[in-house]
């Protein structure tokens, strides 16, 4: 395709990163975890309905700041007015609260102190500081990627150039001279045993590996190291520090390859499969008891 998009470092807001054209890995997932029709509803369909921020949502925004830019907690991050929204009165207030900080979290009082104590204790941790210095966070990049032909070689148009695709990802932290990236994660268990199921359940290689691919695409180069830095969701607020070894990061290559490949197809035939359009037997699961 045609680019018109900056490519390389881009600033902008973390909205406007998931707003914005290019496949990231969040795509990939919905290709690998549902359906190329989800993939065309969430991200395609003129007609979807821009996802509404939870709390929840608005927590983890929250978090990502406090620790990888904790000095810029209270700018950003204000406690909302200590009322519901119940009376006309009380509902006047909180348009106006909203209005005089447009572009900020508003959060209750109990989840900025939350988040205000996940920073404390990663910022005291012995360790977890020295990955968070030296460097810059949040950082969107877009790039260019090759389309694989599934050969060892790429997709080619009529004219017998290389197809590529507009990708993006937002790297947590990025070391200044390019030795590693930091991903933090919050996590209801950061020791290595349950870790290591998020780690496969939410493909943390395929981000690796996608996250490397795509700085390699417009930079020629990736940062060698990688680390997730885990923090718990809940009091104590351990922390993990984990590298993925270099096999899950090949493996996840393969899939993130993979499903880049399924999401070209489709946009190039403009076709968008479910489940299957052929009619396919049941077999009961390995874990039947039956």
């Amino acid at each position: 395709m045609e680019n018109t998009h900056q490519l390389g470092f881009v600033e902008m807001t973390n909205d406007a990163y998931h707003a914005d054209e290019g496949i990231s890995k969040s795509h990939l997932d919905v290709v690998a975890r549902k359906s190329p029709k989800h993939y065309w509803e969430k991200y395609i369909n003129p007609n979807h309905e821009p996802e509404q921020k939870t709390v929840p949502m608005q927590v983890g925004s929250a978090f990502h700041i406090a620790v990888l830019e904790p000095e810029t907690l209270e700018q950003r991050v204000v406690i909302g007015l200590g009322h519901d929204r119940r009376s006309d009165a009380h509902r006047k207030a909180w348009d106006e609260y909203e209005l005089q900080n447009v572009g900020r979290i508003i959060l209750g009082v109990d989840n900025f102190d939350h988040v205000r104590r996940i920073r404390d204790a990663v910022w005291s941790h012995p360790v977890a500081p020295g990955f968070l210095t030296g460097g810059v966070a949040e950082q969107s990049v877009f790039a260019m990627k090759p389309v694989p032909d599934g050969k060892g070689g790429f997709l080619l148009d009529d004219e017998g150039k290389v197809i590529s695709e507009l990708v993006k990802c937002q790297i947590d932290y990025l070391r200044k001279d390019w030795d590693y990236i930091v991903d933090l994660k919050s996590t209801g268990d950061a020791s290595k045993e349950a870790f290591r199921r998020s780690f496969d359940t939410y493909r943390y290689p395929v981000q690796t590996a996608w996250y490397q691919d795509v700085l390699d695409a417009q930079f020629g180069s990736h940062p060698e190291n990688w680390v997730f830095l885990c923090v718990e969701k809940e009091p104590p607020y351990a922390i993990g520090i984990y590298p993925p070894s270099e096999i899950s990061v090949a493996r996840g290559r393969l899939a993130a390859e993979r499903d880049y490949c399924r999401i070209v197809e489709c946009r190039r035939a403009n076709h968008w499969p479910d489940y299957g359009e052929t009619i396919q037997e049941l077999d009961l699961p390995p874990w039947s008891k039956l």
